[in-house]
């Protein structure tokens, strides 16, 4: 069941789309639709928000650009995300932005910020885009497109399959309400007006620039255990009692991948382990070339697990408070652990829980993610190879809770 927005939201969302819609000839004056593009033409991805929203426009780049090889990619990102493109030669240009309303804790704004944006919108409209694609149906997007003097904007009517729908007035090639569906198809969904044809997935979708095999030929198990929403989290006490119970597994090589801010209670799992972890405090670039490496990984609902599973890693996701019908791992072997059948409330906007005392994540035992473990990497010694604890949609019944 997809988020519910109330009335109040809808109604501001369409008042902020007729007021833009008003002044946007200001903004596209003289910027008119060609019939016939240059071969060099420039096409914004907008996506302010999160690690994994970012991420997820990865399956957008390869075909394009095997159907327009010298067409100009422009990812339009907070400035938080801005380092996930750098290094990948697909794309031309990371234009960035503190777009404060993506914070996942106060929206307050300043002047800084502001200026900041404004600043994003002239970088980019200095860029002249053809084409800007609006991945997550969201006002905001859409009227960035506009100010930014995109001449063609593509985008769906309505949020994440909510029933946030607009009535399409800054887009010039609608595609209507979007289903319920994994991120990745709604994004490929999305090149369909681009390319006349909705493109296949095809993973991996991210570039890693370096390789580097165990030496000892042991499997590689990532565990990240941080997740930005709090509500996502799950108790260090099953952490340590499932990375204890690993170091059982033969052949096993068990690395903690360690981000910004994450140090300390890293270090604090660590200390109360029975042996020794190997801890890697990563950039963005040395946590990709870990998990490319990697038999499997094992985390919450996070940006690191999304480029695992974009890797076409195998994933172990706990899932809680988020959507898993929208973002479950995708990539072929992995496992949703996810329990909602006693959680109505599930998804919610995780700013605050209803269920205090009994959480939805408290809800996954060690022993079930163990059992997923041993499906995946030994499922030939395993009685129950797959594990599979969530409803999800057609389309994920043989990709998402458990690909095979």
């Amino acid at each position: 069941m997809p988020l519910s927005f109330s009335k109040k939201s809808i109604f501001f969302a369409r008042l902020f789309e007729l007021l833009v819609a008003g002044i946007a000839w200001l903004f596209l004056f003289g910027r008119r639709k060609d019939e016939h593009p240059p071969k060099d033409f420039v096409i914004v991805l907008v996506e302010p928000f999160q690690m994994g929203d970012v991420l997820s426009l990865s399956v957008m780049l390869d075909p394009t650009l095997e159907r327009f090889p010298e067409c100009r990619i422009v990812v339009w990102c907070h400035d938080r995300n801005k380092h996930v493109y750098q290094d990948d030669h697909r794309v031309w240009k990371i234009v960035s932005a503190r777009f404060f309303w993506s914070n996942r804790t106060s929206k307050r704004s300043s002047f800084s910020d502001w200026r900041s944006i404004l600043q994003s919108i002239l970088a980019v409209r200095s860029l002249r885009p053809q084409f800007g694609i609006d991945t997550r149906g969201e006002i905001r997007n859409q009227a960035l497109l506009c100010f930014a003097g995109c001449i063609r904007r593509i985008g769906f009517l309505n949020y994440f399959s909510t029933n946030m729908n607009l009535r399409g007035l800054l887009l010039n090639d609608s595609l209507g309400v979007s289903p319920l569906e994994h991120r990745v198809h709604t994004n490929l969904r999305l090149l369909a007006p681009l390319l006349e044809a909705t493109p296949k997935l095809k993973l991996p979708s991210i570039a890693v620039q370096h390789r580097n095999p165990d030496p000892a030929q042991r499997r590689i198990v990532a565990i990240h255990i941080g997740a930005g929403w709090v509500y996502r989290q799950w108790s260090s006490e099953r952490w340590i009692e499932l990375i204890d119970a690993l170091s059982a597994f033969p052949n096993l090589r068990v690395i903690l991948i360690e981000g910004p801010g994450e140090a300390e209670v890293n270090a604090r799992i660590a200390s109360s382990l029975s042996l020794p972890i190997e801890r890697r405090a990563t950039t963005y670039s040395e946590m990709l070339t870990i998990l490319s490496q990697a038999s499997l990984f094992i985390g919450l609902d996070s940006g690191p697990m999304h480029a695992a599973t974009l890797l076409g890693i195998p994933a172990i996701a706990l899932f809680g408070p988020g959507d898993a019908s929208v973002w479950y791992p995708i990539s072929k072997g992995s496992v949703t652990v996810h329990h909602i059948e006693d959680y109505p409330c599930n998804p919610c906007l995780q700013k605050v829980c209803v269920r205090v005392d009994d959480p939805c994540m408290k809800r996954i035992q060690v022993a079930e993610v163990l059992e997923a473990v041993s499906g995946t990497l030994y499922p030939a010694f395993s009685a129950t190879k797959h594990l599979v604890s969530i409803a999800l949609p057609a389309d994920a019944i043989h990709s998402g809770k458990t690909n095979s």
